[in-house]
């Protein structure tokens, strides 16, 4: 009888290709079908945080721990639920169904397998000094705000402890949201209002380049025009208009951070549009481009 217990207990089977899923297939998954090219350090950061929840989850399965099954619905719904506003508020469902289908099935299998309750089911969690939930909250208040405020919330409810580093949590990830998603620096700056340039006055024409010959300009304060052929917007937020030719064959690039990016309206619009970008030419991975922090720096023509 005590075999028959012990076997009972083991994790193999299905079970066990779930764990394996999460260790080794969703990371390597994802970083095959990502395209980094335009990725900056912010988005690599939130990118390989993303995939330690997976790899930790697997980890925490494997090891049983008590809290790894809450921990793994945790983390697969709310990335399940990330992905559904990041792809309404771009409108591109593409590749999305892949993780749908991956958070019904597996979730549905926790909660529903009696295997996982014979393993997990009378595990006890008894945290020495700092509790598993207030630990992820304060790395990824920092790493990925929205997975610092789930951990938070999930530690405020479990009345995790020590509660001040809860507390702590809650208030790096709204300090966080609030330079990610508020124009902070928006008429501060008498300098940056002296920098801006006048939106009712043509600009100089012979200070007018071609896109792709920006590259011969780095430094330089200039006005380029071209049309902008694709938009992209990186998961921290980050606007890129590529111009010229098809990404990654582009000639030149006008960027705008998280910070900047309400400024600018519907970004999207600029596609296909002939566009005039002001500013100074910098250098980023071998491609010319121009970061713009106000929508005095752009103009369809």
């Amino acid at each position: 009888m005590a075999n028959d217990k012990s076997k009972n207990k083991n994790i193999d089977g299905w079970f066990l290709f779930f764990i394996f899923t999460l260790v080794f297939v969703a990371p390597l998954y994802n970083i095959f079908v990502t395209d980094f090219s335009n990725y900056v350090a912010e988005d690599f950061i939130m990118f390989f945080g993303n995939i330690a929840l997976f790899i930790a989850s697997g980890i925490f399965l494997f090891n049983k721990r008590p809290y790894a099954v809450e921990f793994t619905k945790i983390v697969l719904i709310s990335n399940f639920v990330l992905l559904l506003v990041v792809s309404a508020l771009l409108s591109d469902y593409r590749g999305i169904s892949t993780t749908v289908i991956y958070t019904i099935i597996w979730v549905t299998y926790l909660y529903k397998s009696k295997k996982v309750k014979r393993i997990y089911g009378k595990l006890k969690y008894r945290p020495k000094k700092y509790d598993v939930w207030n630990i992820m909250a304060i790395i990824y208040a920092f790493v990925i705000p929205y997975f610092g405020l789930v951990f938070s919330i999930t530690s405020f409810y479990k009345r995790s402890k020590p509660l001040w580093l809860t507390a702590l949590a809650i208030i790096i990830v709204f300090i966080n949201f609030a330079l990610a998603f508020s124009p902070i620096y928006e008429n501060t700056s008498e300098i940056s209002q002296n920098y801006q340039l006048p939106l009712n006055e043509p600009l100089v024409n012979t200070n007018v380049i071609d896109v792709c010959t920006a590259g011969s300009y780095l430094g330089d304060y200039k006005t380029v025009q071209g049309v902008v052929i694709d938009v992209f917007v990186s998961n921290t937020n980050t606007v890129f208009l590529n111009f010229g030719r098809p990404y990654p064959d582009h000639c030149f690039t006008a960027v705008i951070f998280a910070s900047d990016k309400s400024k600018f309206g519907n970004v999207y619009s600029y596609k296909g549009k002939t566009v005039q970008v002001s500013g100074s030419v910098e250098s980023y991975q071998g491609k010319s481009e121009i970061v713009l922090e106000n929508p005095s720096q752009i103009k369809i023509v």
